[in-house]
């Protein structure tokens, strides 16, 4: 088991009706920049509220399709699946799939890769780290706790 796989594993049982997982997939293609995270996951509904949760925190995510056909790109004779991109396509998809084939529960990952660091002074930010996704799990704690 990977660690990678485990870490998935784990997640999923500790906690006890959703995963969000938020990576830095550097490795892979980034995304939208620095100021849209990329998202994957399932069902639409616990998408919506984790956007919605975005947006009260003021991050912004694009949602990403699962695309299956990456999947025989993803196909081990050692493992279920590795969780790389062999020929540098579809990285994000796959890194999204291969959590899918581990989670029985509602699941979004956030891909932060362009979103986690500003590489210039902005307007509205400093240069440097930015802490994207944890404002989004701050607002989505606040909604579990109300309800």
């Amino acid at each position: 088991m990977s660690q990678i796989q485990a870490r998935i594993s784990y997640a999923g049982v500790r906690t006890r009706d959703v995963l969000v997982y938020g990576a830095d997939d550097r490795y892979q293609e980034t995304f939208g920049g620095e100021l849209v995270a990329g998202a994957f996951g399932t069902p639409q509904t616990w998408i919506d509220e984790v956007f919605a949760a975005g947006a009260r925190a003021g991050e912004r995510y694009w949602q990403l399709p699962l695309i299956e056909e990456y999947r025989a790109d993803m196909e081990s004779w050692t493992g279920d699946l590795v969780n790389f991109s062999r020929n540098n396509e579809g990285g994000l998809v796959k890194s999204a799939l291969f959590i899918q084939e581990f989670v029985t529960k509602p699941w979004v990952h956030l891909d932060i890769a362009g979103t986690a660091y500003f590489r210039k002074v902005l307007p509205f930010a400093a240069r440097g780290s930015t802490g994207v996704s944890h404002a989004t799990l701050v607002e989505l704690a606040l909604a579990g706790a109300k309800a």
